[in-house]
């Protein structure tokens, strides 16, 4: 069976030539995005500055040369497959005035899984925080972590609902920032959203999955790494 996804539209613009947002927005304008299709028509352009910002990362630091896997940008199947199945959607936009040409998105959801089986649990090896010894593992030594698995209880007691094979498990007290693409005003971006949720009390948590060179970022916006593992399938207990 096949299905052929409707090819999104490429830029009419170079994002190499798109300048960095100002950290007070002079010369850009906010736009807030609540449509999936509206979402959708962007595509193009939403991969495109995810690519650029990775790109102008790279030059700032050569350093994220010596290891491919770091910094690599989202790529398009998974900017997809969020805005396909993140409900709801909701977001924003930053774009110059004069040009009118991205300079930064984000978007938010209800945070939810799709496994038969997750739990929020930073003590476990697996979860990569914590070493077998019950240490904290060196790369995370100088990092904000869960260490004591605090964090991890409190989420694993908030109420969740659904069906994997359906809506999904959601979580309707814990959000997700589920994309974030910028150049120059990513902050901003995270501020306006972290904002609005508190002043609309309508969760209690924000959760987000970091790359290995975004992780500063967000620790400097008030993150802490809490670790989860998941599974398909729950293993049966042994039996006696």
């Amino acid at each position: 069976m096949s299905r052929r996804l409707k090819q999104h539209k490429q830029p009419p613009y170079n994002f190499r030539d798109v300048p960095d947002s100002k950290r007070d927005l002079e010369g850009s304008c906010v736009v807030q995005i609540q449509s999936r299709p509206q979402w959708f028509s962007c595509i193009g352009e939403l991969v495109q500055i995810c690519n650029e910002a990775v790109r102008r990362q790279r030059a700032r630091n050569r350093s994220y040369m010596k290891n491919k896997d770091v910094g690599k940008p989202l790529s398009l199947f998974y900017i997809a497959d969020r805005l396909d199945t993140d409900d709801p959607i909701r977001g924003y936009m930053v774009r110059s005035k004069q040009t009118g040409w991205l300079q930064g998105f984000v978007i938010t959801t209800t945070f939810t899984t799709w496994q038969r089986w997750f739990k929020w649990d930073s003590l476990t090896p697996q979860a990569g925080i914590m070493d077998k010894n019950g240490g904290v593992r060196a790369c995370c030594a100088n990092r904000k972590v869960d260490a004591d698995g605090a964090l991890a209880k409190e989420l694993n007691d908030q109420l969740y609902h659904g069906d994997v094979k359906a809506e999904g498990i959601i979580w309707p007290r814990v959000a997700e920032i589920s994309l974030l693409g910028a150049l120059g005003c990513g902050g901003w971006l995270v501020g306006l959203v972290l904002e609005e949720m508190q002043r609309n009390n309508e969760y209690d948590w924000v959760v987000l999955q970091a790359l290995d060179n975004s992780i500063g970022f967000y620790e400097k916006m008030g993150f802490t790494r809490v670790g989860a593992i998941a599974k398909y399938f729950q293993e049966k207990e042994d039996e006696d």
